[in-house]
């Protein structure tokens, strides 16, 4: 991927701090990032995010995730990688292209994309199949039923025939049942699996950051690197 493949913002990183210890922060107003492909990536206002997406470990490198010129490319990447509505390749990939739109210097993006893909998330594509359940448009309100025709007298019953009579109404309206409320769409998130970062890792990742420029490469040497380790 050239570092040419940037995209633009739409809207402004203002965030409002819920918590100090667990970095919680509210998006006060929409947010989104437009690829180069013109595809749209958009944070609603009132998420909340804390930088999660990124393994704390990096943060001793880079500094925490909304202190940097990275913070909208980190408000992108959070959102996505809790949604999971797209596949996880994918969101990393953005956090890339969004870190060059911000002006992060190419090495330390490479940086950070390689520590994402070392330890950052990853879910299937049937969690995002199932996390895009109900999310296409709103189907067109169906025609208002037209009213019944009037009902015919019953004819007199026949002498000697069964029968039976109807209690007599009160006068007051029958009572329905009240229709069950509407539930939320709740996204079916099964559980994303990332790797706890240590020392080895933080030199493997500087040093695959350092070899090359072009993100296919890096993830194949962070694959390699990855065999037969178990994520958490």
């Amino acid at each position: 991927m050239s570092e040419s493949r940037k995209g633009r913002y739409e809207g402004r990183a203002i965030v409002e701090l819920l918590g100090d210890e667990e970095r919680i922060v509210r998006l006060v107003e929409k947010l989104a990032f437009i690829d180069y492909e013109e595809k749209i990536w958009e944070v609603p206002a009132d998420a909340r995010v804390d930088g999660a997406s990124i393994p704390r470990a990096l943060w001793t490198l880079i500094g925490g995730p909304f202190e940097g010129k990275y913070r909208n490319a980190s408000i992108i990447h959070d959102w996505y990688c809790d949604r999971r509505t797209r596949p996880w390749e994918r969101v990393h990939e953005i956090f890339y292209e969004a870190m060059l739109t911000s002006g992060v210097s190419a090495f330390q993006a490479r940086m950070l994309y390689t520590g994402v893909r070392v330890g950052g998330p990853r879910w299937s594509l049937t969690a995002v199949a199932n996390n895009n359940l109900g999310a296409g448009p709103v189907p067109p309100r169906p025609p208002a039923a037209m009213a019944p025709p009037p009902m015919a007298m019953p004819s007199p019953p026949r002498a000697g025939a069964g029968f039976s009579f109807a209690r007599p109404s009160s006068g007051k309206p029958a009572k329905s049942a009240p229709a069950p409320a509407a539930k939320p769409r709740t996204p079916i998130k099964p559980a994303a699996y990332s790797y706890e970062l240590n020392e080895s890792d933080l030199k493997m990742i500087e040093a695959i950051a350092s070899k090359s420029d072009d993100l296919r490469q890096i993830d194949l040497l962070v694959e390699n690197e990855l065999k037969g380790r178990k994520r958490k």
